[in-house]
């Protein structure tokens, strides 16, 4: 049997759909998610680096650092844990461009959350021991280019460096639209991109409530195969 609703018809004889409800969401419910999502977070948060082996750099290594290698390091803070999450393919949630001045290496990178108070997050360029102090890092490894690319590599560092002078800001914004602004990766991206070596020919598609879109992972560009392992040393 059809029931005929008079409420849904109009004066001139047209029918007016109803618009369904919205179905409301207690408040409860909603506080159980953010509760149980900050939970997963805190817990990853404090288990993942333990589940690690530690290493901490000494100036002992006596690692033979060239312009252009690639330092990575595996943070502490909350943003690396978040990396290490995404990035499957790496143990390290940071990276580096090493560049020779007067024969000592120095790091250049971009990072959040470094710069003193009330100062702009410019990319920074610091010495190895200070890159890989304990308080920023559990473990690191190195990466050189192979021989015929250290023309190429060196042209980077410059590069790099230029960037540094340039006082070029953190992109916390996470975009590879222009070099206005840069992050970690891209940084190192662009700098050996200059020198004529596209280390990324494909992005990583990320899909998060933190972050959804194209992003270069460190692993996008310490596993191209221009680059090998110089720290620590692989028995493979």
């Amino acid at each position: 049997m059809c029931i005929f609703d008079a409420s849904m018809v109009k004066k001139n004889g047209n029918v007016k759909k109803k618009t369904p409800p919205i179905p409301k969401v207690s408040g409860f419910v909603v506080a159980a998610s953010v509760l149980f999502l900050t939970v997963c977070i805190v817990g990853f948060y404090f288990l993942y680096p333990s589940q690690k082996t530690l290493t901490y750099y000494t100036e002992s290594d006596e690692i033979a650092f060239k312009s252009g290698d690639l330092i990575l390091r595996r943070g502490k803070s909350f943003i690396s844990q978040m990396v290490l999450l995404n990035d499957k393919k790496s143990e390290y949630s940071h990276i580096g461009i090493v560049v020779l001045q007067d024969s000592t290496p120095w790091v250049v990178h971009a990072v959040p959350g470094e710069a003193k108070k009330g100062e702009p997050e410019y990319i920074k360029m610091e010495t190895v021991k200070s890159f890989l102090c304990v308080d920023k890092s559990a473990d690191f490894a190195v990466f050189s280019p192979k021989e015929k690319y250290r023309n190429a590599a060196e042209k980077a560092a410059q590069h790099a460096r230029e960037y540094y002078k340039q006082k070029i800001l953190f992109d916390a914004s996470f975009s590879l639209e222009d070099d206005s602004r840069l992050y970690c990766t891209e940084l190192i991206w662009r700098a050996y991109q200059k020198a004529g070596i596209n280390l990324a020919e494909q992005y990583t598609t990320v899909k998060s409530p933190l972050f959804n879109g194209d992003i270069i992972f460190p692993s996008d560009l310490f596993l191209n195969p221009i680059f090998i392992q110089i720290f620590p040393i692989t028995t493979n």
